[in-house]
C-alpha cells in the first residue's frame, strides 16, 4: 500500500510537471501568436498606404482654345474711296502718322473701275499727276502749281505757278512722300496751303532782292532753295 502510495504521487508530481510545462507551452504559443495576430491587422494599412502612395495624380484637363473670330460679314468693307476721304484730313497740313500706302493710277494691280475712283478723288482734291509722277494742285483762282520736295530742308515743299515764280512751304513733318496721293490729300486737300505759301527770293546781277523765277527743267533740277 505504500508503495502504491508512493507511485501515485510520484505520478502526481510527474503529472503535476507535465502540466506545468504544457501550459507554459500554451502561454509561449500565445505570446507568439500575438505578434502574428497584429502583422496581421497592420498588412492591410500597410498595403492601403502604399497603394495610396503610388496612385497617379490626375490634373484638371486644359481649358479648350477660343474658336476663331468669325469672318466680317459681306457689304462691310471699307471701299477704297472711303478710306481715302477719311484719311485726307486738314488743319494746316497737319499730317495722320499712320497714312497707307501709296496708291497711283498706275500701280499694279488698280482696275479702271479703281482707276476712275481714283481719279475722281485727285479731281475732288484739286490736284494732278502726270504719267512721269509729277503733282500739280490747283489754287483756289484756278492755277496749277507744281509740287516738289527740297533735298536738304526736311519738311519743305517748293512751288511753281504758271508763271515760273518759286514759292516754299515749311511744315512740321520731317517725311514726307509726294508719291503717295494720300500723303498729298493731306496736305493739300483743304486748300489751306494757299495762305503758307512764300516766295523764294534771291539777288539779281546788280545785287537786288528779287523774286525768283524758273523755267520747269531748272525747277525739277534744283535741289535746294539754299542754293
Amino acid at each position: 500500500m505504500g508503495g502504491y502510495q508512493a507511485v501515485l504521487s510520484l505520478s502526481l508530481k510527474d503529472l503535476m510537471r507535465v502540466l506545468s510545462k504544457s501550459s507554459s507551452s500554451v502561454s509561449s504559443l500565445r505570446s507568439l501568436r500575438l505578434p502574428f495576430q497584429n502583422t496581421k491587422t497592420k498588412t492591410p494599412k500597410q498595403i492601403r498606404t502604399l497603394v495610396s502612395s503610388f496612385e497617379p495624380e490626375v490634373s484638371a484637363p486644359p481649358p479648350p482654345p477660343p474658336p476663331p473670330p468669325p469672318p466680317p460679314p459681306p457689304g462691310q468693307q471699307v471701299a477704297r474711296r472711303g478710306v481715302l476721304q477719311n484719311v485726307a484730313v486738314g488743319g494746316g497740313g497737319v499730317l495722320l502718322g499712320f497714312l497707307l500706302g501709296q496708291q497711283q493710277d498706275s500701280a499694279p494691280g488698280v482696275d479702271a473701275t479703281e482707276k476712275r475712283e481714283i481719279d475722281e478723288l485727285r479731281a475732288e482734291a484739286k490736284f494732278r499727276r502726270d504719267y512721269d509722277g509729277h503733282v500739280f494742285i490747283q489754287s483756289r483762282d484756278g492755277r496749277d502749281f507744281e509740287v516738289r520736295l527740297d533735298a536738304q530742308i526736311p519738311g519743305t515743299l517748293l512751288l511753281r505757278d504758271p508763271d515760273s515764280y518759286i514759292y516754299f512751304i515749311t511744315l512740321n513733318i520731317q517725311q514726307i512722300d509726294l508719291t503717295d496721293d494720300y500723303v498729298v490729300i493731306s496736305i493739300f486737300g483743304d486748300g489751306a496751303w494757299e495762305s503758307l505759301l512764300q516766295k523764294v527770293q534771291g539777288k539779281d546781277d546788280g545785287g537786288r532782292l528779287v523774286d525768283a523765277r524758273m523755267d520747269q527743267e531748272v525747277f525739277r533740277d534744283l535741289i535746294s532753295m539754299m542754293e
